[in-house]
């Protein structure tokens, strides 16, 4: 560890400094709260978008570039931007959250001499100035010890009213590692993840289809994200795709669902999805959950989480299948949202690792590295513990704050294992998904800015995960969850999507669309709008609904067989928009009279089909008859069908009986006739007539 070497020219700035912490100091204690301030009073937003050198040196300048805009509706003047940097470095990631946890905005004194901060001006509403503040390595009030210095700028403006204090009115704070010497190498890796921005309608349509289309073209905020990504060196990246992503911008790209769609934007669409696939289908992708579902929501109900859960599944495999995409799969929970039974649910699925924030493991240490195994029921699942090293810094993000990120995070790392041959500590940074990085940060295409002697650039499928993480994970949780209506309305979806997909003529495409309409309403993206979220689930489960009650039987009101053998019509009619295969299963109201099953048949959309059912009634004169359509593997759907049928056989029995009765009375007549004949007296032979 070397020291900077204080010579009698930089000892009058050493105790000029020493004052100037004094000064901070009182000027915290007076005010409570002033160097804590995070709310800027003008709703000024600045960003450092250079950070110049990289990693700071006994003999660098430390130049700090960037902007501020005015966003509020407050005018600002005569605004100024110092250089604050703390005195002495932090030497871990546990020193950096405890700095943050007790002010996160004041990164220390600032250097006030003549020539070393930036006059900016006046920043009426909606402005935008940029600053540029240098401070050579000797000017600096620094120990010069190794670790990670955190350094920023602070505004200083009058308001309006011609008020103006020693209070910063805004600032942004960012990292700056110092390493001389030899030190431990640690393995990093930078994650870049992609969702999904919006949603889709149950029609297929996407839904504020203006902000998907800014986000993909050029210069928009997935745009630049992923040429950001494109320009890392593979060996040090990992990717994160959500599928439902690559299906939008092919649908884009097609024309699909949205025709008015300029030619321009097809192509930018086309564009993204290419690279988006390419940079999706190596051995350090992992494939999300379709449109990262919200798996803590399905957690109480067994069935339904079996069912929903395979629609997400085959929602995701329709479209690794489809664009060739590799990897494996991973879910993110949100943040607070993991708990002792979710982590044992997604093991149930496989030991596919989970994304989870280092605040939901009250015990996980660097030490252990950034991908753990945790034990569970079903065996142990590994879990990227995303451990946020930055957020609580004031500023807005960009491509040169990242870039520290990175880079004091492989300076925590290493210095892990400085301290201990057996840490397993990695700088594992996790890109915030819904950063929007701004095309004109100057970054620089470089690789070797972003890595240093302390850090070995490693892939996501090379991160080791031979660690246990062995601390305790919350039974319960107050994270939001979709609501109840909505999970019973996708399951109602998905139940009625099963039963047509069984039906249909094997039409994979039509499954894997209704796939991925019950996971498109599953999404965490539903939180912010639950009701939203239901009102979709609801359409789409009454689009499947509707087709499914579109395939109907129907028979005769009345049947009379002229014998107990006859037949009878039965008319199946496909008013669905798939062909479909059905069959008819046949019940009486008589137990002991037993129906045939009729065999399925193939029925094209929009058609219809009568068969005649043959039948017996044997000794039974009549019967009601139900008729209900199954799927070819014997499930029953849609609505019955009942009618009566009756023999005619009465009739014979009832003729026979006449026609006896008819000789009965004839042969009655008949001996009647003859008493009557023989009853007559006869006449005397030979008597004289008188």
């Amino acid at each position: 560890m070397s020291r900077r070497r204080t010579t009698p020219a930089t000892r009058g700035v050493v105790v000029s400094w020493a004052a100037v912490v004094l000064v901070a100091a009182f000027v915290a204690a007076v005010l409570p709260g002033t160097a804590a301030t995070a709310a800027d009073r003008g709703a000024l937003r600045t960003t450092i978008t250079s950070v110049s050198p990289t990693r700071m040196t006994d003999d660098s300048k430390v130049t700090l570039a960037g902007r501020v805009t005015n966003v509020g509706k407050t005018p600002w003047t005569d605004a100024q931007a110092y250089l604050v940097v703390r005195p002495t470095p932090l030497g871990s990631r546990a020193d950096l959250a405890d700095a943050i946890s007790t002010d996160a905005g004041y990164a220390g004194p600032r250097v006030v001499d003549a020539g070393l901060f930036d006059e900016i001006g006046d920043l009426p509403p909606g402005a935008s100035r940029s600053f540029r503040v240098s401070v050579p390595a000797g000017r600096l009030p620094i120990s010069g010890a190794d670790g990670v210095y955190p350094v920023g700028v602070q505004i200083l403006a009058t308001d309006a009213d011609g008020g103006r204090t020693s209070r910063s009115v805004s600032r942004a704070v960012t990292l700056l590692p110092h390493m001389s010497g030899d030190h431990a190498s640690a393995p990093t890796t930078v994650v870049w993840p992609f969702f999904m921005p919006v949603g889709r309608a149950a029609s297929g349509r996407l839904m504020e289809l203006d902000t998907m289309l800014t986000a993909i073209r050029p210069g928009g905020r997935l745009r630049n994200l992923l040429d950001l990504a494109m320009s890392r060196d593979e060996d040090g990246r990992g990717v994160i795709v959500d599928p439902a992503l690559v299906l939008a911008t092919d649908t884009l790209a097609a024309g699909r669902g949205a025709p008015d769609v300029a030619e321009s934007d097809r192509r930018a669409a086309a564009r993204f999805r290419d690279d988006l696939v390419a940079i999706g289908s190596g051995p350090s992708a992992w494939v999300l959950d379709f449109d990262r579902t919200d798996v803590l929501s399905l957690v109480g109900d067994a069935a339904r989480r079996r069912r929903l859960l395979g629609a997400v599944e085959r929602a995701t495999e329709s479209v690794v299948q489809e664009f060739g995409l590799s990897g494996r799969r991973v879910s993110w929970p949100v943040s607070g949202g993991v708990t002792r039974t979710l982590l044992a649910t997604l093991r149930a699925r496989g030991d596919d690792p989970v994304v989870v924030n280092s605040s939901d493991l009250s015990r996980w240490q660097d030490t252990a590295g950034s991908l753990v195994e945790i034990p569970t029921p079903g065996g142990d699942l590994p879990l990227l513990v995303n451990d946020d090293l930055v957020g609580d810094l004031p500023g807005t993000s960009s491509g040169a704050t990242l870039r520290q990120e990175v880079l004091a995070s492989s300076a925590f790392a290493s210095l892990s294992r400085d301290a201990d041959p057996g840490s397993r500590a990695a700088a594992v940074v996790v890109v915030d998904p819904f950063w929007n990085p701004r095309s004109d940060d100057p970054v620089g295409p470089d690789s070797a800015a972003w890595t240093a002697p302390f850090s070995t650039p490693t892939d996501l499928a090379a991160v080791a995960r031979d660690a246990t993480y062995t601390g305790s994970v919350p039974r319960t949780t107050d994270a939001k969850v979709l609501p109840a209506a909505l999970l019973a309305a996708a399951d109602r979806a998905y139940r009625a999507g099963d039963l047509l997909g069984s039906a249909s003529d094997d039409n994979e495409a039509v499954d894997d669309a209704r796939s991925r309409s019950v996971a498109g309403v599953l999404g965490v993206r539903w939180h912010t709008d639950p009701a939203a979220g239901t009102a979709l689930a609801r359409e789409v489960s009454r689009r499947v609904t509707t087709d499914l009650r579109s395939i109907s039987v129907m028979g005769p009101t009345a049947v009379t067989l002229s014998s107990s053998e006859g037949g009878f019509p039965l008319t199946i009619t496909n008013n669905s928009k798939e062909t479909v295969s059905v069959g008819v299963r046949l019940s009486s109201s008589n137990p002991a009279l037993q129906l045939p099953e009729q065999a399925p048949v193939e029925i094209a959309a929009g058609e219809r089909l009568t068969t005649t059912v043959e039948v017996d009634l044997r000794q039974q004169n009549a019967t009601t008859v139900t008729a209900q359509l199954v799927t070819p593997d014997g499930r029953a759907f849609g609505t019955t069908s009942e009618f009566n049928v009756r023999s005619s056989s009465v009739g014979v029995v009832l003729w026979a009986t006449m026609a006896a009765a008819g000789l009965f009375v004839l042969v009655a007549l008949a001996r009647r006739f003859g008493k009557r004949r023989s009853s007559r007296p006869a006449t005397p032979s030979g008597a004289d007539d008188d």
